[in-house]
């Protein structure tokens, strides 16, 4: 394998497991936000919505590449 190949593939790799952990964040703001103040619970359900958004991204991005 090349040095561009593995580079791509280790970047791939970071990629996924970024997803994991945005995944795993947004789980854990909801269940925050479930035992909260509506206010704080509103913010914690705002960043789980971008989170998850922006995990959704990488993913696309991930699976459309050719």
């Amino acid at each position: 394998m090349d040095r561009l190949c593995e580079q791509s593939q280790v970047l791939e790799n970071a990629l996924w497991t970024a997803i994991r952990v945005m995944c795993e964040q947004v789980a854990l703001l909801r269940h925050l936000a479930e035992a909260t103040t509506p206010e704080v619970s509103a913010r914690h359900l705002e960043n789980a919505r971008e989170t998850e958004a922006k995990a959704l991204l990488i993913r696309n991005m991930l699976l459309t590449r050719g």
